[in-house]
């Protein structure tokens, strides 16, 4: 089984936003009402150690139907120096992403770098960012400032709905 088919119930939510069930309280409910105990005696879902649930994204969709269309992003991210005396790499790239997991992966370093003031302070649009909310978001993190922009990759939803 590869890792892109194994999702967090939050995961879950947004591929099937919208079909009855699929809320992550809702699915949280399940597992804790015993609704989901194949799913775990079959080895297609499992709770971590930090109390979170993985679930095989074929038991999903066994359960629920495929989704419509999952729904890809373009994100964009350039980092800038703010001062041309700042010693480090400035850089801007593009990705297609789809899920939380992506994004953790192609930021996951960068947010890691912020300074516990920074992330408090941009808190708000790294939640937004994580969620893959359409947009345009600039964190100064003081010698660099990042520019993120969010929004529909349509070519990569067509070529993903052809190829489903």
């Amino acid at each position: 089984m590869n890792l892109n088919d194994v999702l967090t119930l939050k995961e879950v939510e947004k591929i099937w936003k919208g079909v009855r069930g699929t809320s992550e309280a809702n699915l949280r409910n399940k597992f804790r009402n015993g609704d989901f105990n194949e799913l775990i005696q079959k080895g297609l879902a499992r709770k971590t150690l930090g109390g979170g649930w993985l679930v095989a994204k074929k038991a999903m969709i066994n359960l629920f139907g495929e989704p419509e269309g999952e729904k890809y992003m373009l994100l964009t991210i350039e980092k800038r120096k703010n001062h041309q005396h700042i010693i480090g790499e400035e850089f801007k790239d593009a990705y297609s992403v789809r899920t939380e997991k992506d994004i953790e992966i192609m930021l996951g370093k960068e947010i890691e770098n912020l300074d516990s003031e920074v992330y408090e302070q941009h808190e708000k649009e790294i939640e937004s960012i994580y969620n893959l909310e359409v947009g345009f978001y600039t964190i100064d993190q003081g010698d660099f400032t990042y520019y993120i922009e969010i929004k529909e990759d349509l070519k990569t939803m067509e070529h993903a709905i052809k190829n489903h």
